[in-house]
């Protein structure tokens, strides 16, 4: 027989309005609801929820922290089997830290994944998800696919921004980027990638793009997805280089 589920609602205190608009926050408990008054906390164990207008928080069981007014939930600790979803965007971990005020919650864990109409995003560290912008920052070998063009995308660190429609925008990559598009390999130290426009700008100090054996070095690369065409730039003291391999390009059969 499933067991009652107990309820606590919040109203957004005028002091939280400026930044968390009027939806009110709700936490519901599978199993127990508890209020620890001595330590302003409250503990919601079994299929733990908090919703607040499109952003819901799931797990086995989380703490609600407030300061003062009972009302002023200031930090939320989610730990286990951790789901985030806002509209269209869900994500998963073993452990989530959610800043009320500053509305930015920290997924931490293992198998942390990001699910997005157009994007899969998956990092070894952590996952930032701001909700003022609607911004996802992966940590620790961050990997993106966009779904639609297929682009992959891995670096140390990646942020992902999205459109009002919860599409991918643009995404910015930090540290050891490498980009595949195609049968083309990119690699940088950082990289804005335009999802709109189909283009990536690639910088760093051994920028490379190598097909086969082929291999195209400078310090920037920008590559248009649109007309199938990629660009090397060098500097005064390096130059932009290409090797070729003759006979090394893979060859397509024909019929």
């Amino acid at each position: 027989m499933r067991i009652l589920v107990l309820l606590l609602l919040f109203i957004v205190t005028p002091t939280m309005a400026q930044d968390l608009g009027d939806d009110p926050i709700e936490i519901t408990a599978q199993s127990a609801l508890e209020w620890d008054r001595d330590n302003s906390l409250y503990k919601a164990t079994g299929g733990a929820q908090v919703t607040q207008g499109t952003f819901t928080i799931n797990a086995t069981e989380m703490d609600a922290a407030y300061q003062g007014d009972q009302s002023n939930l200031t930090v939320i600790t989610a730990r286990e089997n951790v789901v985030i979803v806002d509209t269209d965007k869900r994500a998963m971990g073993d452990k989530l830290v959610y800043d009320v005020q500053a509305e930015k919650a920290t997924l931490t864990g293992g198998n942390l994944n990001l699910k997005a109409p157009d994007l899969t995003l998956t990092a070894r560290d952590s996952f930032v998800y701001n909700r003022k912008n609607g911004n996802f920052t992966a940590t620790g070998d961050a990997h993106a696919v966009q779904t639609k063009d297929k682009q992959d995308i891995r670096a140390s660190n990646l942020t992902a921004m999205f459109t009002n429609n919860n599409d991918l925008k643009s995404m910015k990559a930090n540290g050891n980027v490498t980009i595949t598009a195609g049968e083309d390999v990119i690699k940088g130290d950082n990289a804005n990638y335009d999802a709109i426009a189909r283009t990536a700008d690639v910088t760093g100090q051994n920028v490379t793009l190598t097909r086969d054996k082929n291999v195209l070095t400078g310090n920037r690369a920008t590559v248009d997805l649109n007309t199938n065409i990629s660009k090397l730039f060098g500097a005064v003291d390096k130059p932009a280089t290409a090797t070729f391999y003759p006979g090394s390009t893979k060859k397509t059969d024909t019929p």
